[in-house]
């Protein structure tokens, strides 16, 4: 091997270091930020797979309360008619809605600004987010004057995390707290959470602060069919100006190496849509990924074809110094033929 093959290796080997350093960084977003967990939790439960899909509405497209139940209504029914699911009793899909807007709420005469999510079906099973105290609220309970607050309200309002059972004010109706999670941590998501403490509350409850509530954001896990099925239901649902994003498998290497195409489209502001925090989220992480995963791929793809090329080099070294040795091999042998032949010859003599 000469030396320009010699630094070509050594270039390859710090660019598969390299490429193995970032493909662990992809890694550890998809396991941070992976935004299917509940079609996994559910895949591994059951063994069955499942497609987990969001849809988000443009301004003045929001749901009302009975125009979602109409939609889970309808969903259900196209899941029964493909055999999707089957026609019992037993829970085989899961969905839900929500919708971000800001709130004041005090407690002993202390007001505070936060933002308030209004939750629809079973959000909490969507984003199970950390507990520090109590318990989440689920989307059958009957009373709906339960919400589930973030430790920097919990703080705010009673000076301590263990907050469940204590009680807050909007627009003078009292709400007890179920349970308090914890805000992000990480920089990245606290952009996205923003400064305000959140808190979530049962739609129905919205409705009666405010009259009429709405939903932007709607989320369903269903069993897996073929590729892009639970996308094409939530099409055929929802209008051609909702945006619909396959959360199953999001992170995985080949759809962020295929997504970066679509990296310009992905930084555009859309002034018609307003994202919850935890999409927005997702989507800082997977932007991340995939102008990490593109370049890694092509830089790879180089690589490989460079290492094919040393592997035949090095094959035709190996090709040529097996050929000298047999050589060598052959000559000792006719040497030791022809001394053989001349001790023969000389004794016939």
């Amino acid at each position: 091997m000469n030396t320009a093959q010699k630094i070509l290796l050594t270039v390859n080997i710090l660019i598969l270091m390299t490429a193995a350093v970032v493909l662990t960084v992809i890694f550890r977003l998809n396991f941070l930020y992976a935004s299917d967990n509940l079609a996994e939790q559910w895949e591994k439960e059951s063994g069955t797979k499942y497609s987990q899909v969001s849809v988000f509405l443009p301004f003045g497209q929001s749901m009302s309360i009975p125009d979602t139940y109409g939609r889970r209504y309808s969903i259900e029914t196209k899941l029964k008619n493909d055999n999707t699911i089957e026609k019992t009793d037993t829970r085989e899909w899961a969905d839900c809605a929500s919708a971000e807007m800001t709130a004041k709420i005090s407690h002993d005469n202390h007001d505070l600004e936060v933002v308030m999510t209004g939750t629809w079906g079973d959000f909490f099973l969507f984003h199970p987010e950390e507990l520090v105290s109590g318990s989440y609220y689920s989307g059958d309970d009957i009373n709906i004057n339960r919400a589930v607050i973030d430790d920097m309200a919990a703080w705010s309002l009673f000076g301590s995390v263990d907050a469940s059972e204590m009680t807050f004010y909007i627009n003078d109706i009292e709400f007890e707290v179920a349970g308090v999670v914890r805000s992000p941590i990480r920089a990245d998501d606290q952009i996205a959470y923003g400064t305000k403490p959140h808190i979530y509350l049962p739609i129905e409850a919205i409705s009666y602060i405010n009259e009429v509530a709405y939903l932007s954001t709607y989320e369903m896990c269903v069993p897996y069919r073929v590729d892009g099925y639970a996308t094409e239901v939530a099409k055929n649902e929802f209008t051609e100006q909702a945006e619909i994003v396959d959360q199953t498998g999001r992170f995985d290497i080949v759809k962020l190496v295929k997504g970066f195409k679509s990296l310009p489209e992905s930084v555009m502001v859309k002034k018609g849509f307003i994202y919850p925090w935890f999409e927005n989220s997702v989507r800082a992480a997977e932007l991340k990924a995939r102008m990490l995963a593109f370049p890694t791929a092509i830089v790879l793809i180089i690589s490989a074809v460079s290492l094919v090329y040393l592997l035949f080099v090095t094959a035709k070294a190996i090709g040529r110094f097996f050929r000298f040795i047999a050589g060598k091999l052959d000559d000792v042998k006719q040497k030791k033929l022809r001394k053989e032949y001349e001790k023969r010859r000389s004794q016939t003599v």
